[in-house]
């Protein structure tokens, strides 16, 4: 049984082999030989006229019969088949369209397709449709969320340069675009100036283009700390041989301020006033407004919110 197997065996390798050969010296003289058939081109446009889109409607691809030897034929075939149209080289039928004819289009083929014959192309003549070239002023939007670490607050307004983009394309495409998003930023727990490159994120519409990729963004970061400082009392708009009895006299303001700036602010940084024109005379009080105050602080809170008086008479 054993050599039974042993001899199909052998015989089955044997026809694989002389068949393998066959196939060979038939690969061999048939691609040996100059053979013809059709390339499919895909269209590649350069140079482009200035300030002007390639159309949509612009021819992607076309097909040209050649003759070569099959070797080479093969080799185009597995490759990448294109034609890079130069269309500096077209002429301007109006500020819509160019045309390159037949002429023209085989002498790009004969040069970028040295080793094939070219025997036809499938089109007489190649249009170029182009649109014109828009452009529009717009502002960014910053896309973030900024957290800041206990005791740290901005201090300034945050600043994006530029702040708006001019963007380029067909008039139709940039028309429907109001405004560039940039790219979401997430900062946790700052502690410190921002200062910091953002991309800006890029139409879906492939046709637009941007004059700026990124922004630069910076923002002043302090660190504040609570303070509290005791002021007195000023009384304004008395009628003259009026003599009045306030209480309090002083009182306490509770703010935040920065730490860099908190050996600045002092008493006499603020003037607090109650305005006698604007008592209200049921009650007999006045409301104590801060009308001086030092740049800077925030979350002012006085200690009272009214300032019992009373009028001693002549």
């Amino acid at each position: 049984m054993n050599k039974v197997s042993v001899q199909k065996n052998q015989k089955v390798k044997s026809f694989l082999f002389f068949l393998g050969l066959a196939l060979g010296i038939w690969f061999l003289t048939k691609f040996s030989k100059d053979l013809s058939t059709e390339l499919t081109l895909n269209v590649v446009y350069k140079n482009l006229p200035e300030e002007t889109l390639l159309g949509k409607s612009a021819v992607e691809q076309f097909r040209v019969g050649v003759k070569a030897n099959g070797f080479k034929l093969l080799g185009h075939s597995l490759g990448r088949k294109q034609i890079v149209i130069d269309a500096s080289a077209g002429n301007r039928i109006d500020q819509e369209t160019l045309r390159f004819n037949q002429d023209q289009l085989l002498a790009f083929c004969y040069r970028q397709l040295p080793d094939v014959g070219v025997l036809s192309l499938e089109i007489k003549e190649l249009l170029i449709p182009l649109d014109q070239m828009s452009s529009r002023l717009i502002p960014i939007v910053f896309r973030g969320e900024i957290d800041f670490k206990q005791g740290f607050r901005q201090v300034s307004e945050l600043l994006m340069t530029p702040d708006k983009v001019k963007i380029f394309g067909p008039q139709n495409s940039i028309a429907l675009i109001d405004s560039i998003n940039t790219e979401e930023l997430v900062i946790n727990a700052l502690d410190r100036d921002l200062d910091h490159d953002l991309a800006l994120q890029l139409p879906e519409n492939s046709e637009i283009v941007l004059s700026d990729q990124a922004v630069h963004l910076e923002m002043t970061v302090e660190e504040f700390a609570q303070k509290k400082l005791v002021l007195p009392v000023t009384l304004i708009n008395v009628p003259r041989n009026t003599e009045l009895k306030i209480f309090p006299e002083s009182m306490s303001v509770q703010f935040e301020v920065s730490v860099a700036q908190f050996n600045q602010v002092v008493p006499s940084s603020f003037k607090l006033v109650c305005d006698f024109s604007e008592k209200i005379t049921e009650d007999s009080f006045m409301v104590p407004k801060l009308v001086i105050s030092p740049k800077g602080i925030i979350k002012t809170e006085l200690s009272h919110k009214k300032v019992d008086y009373v009028v001693f008479k002549d």
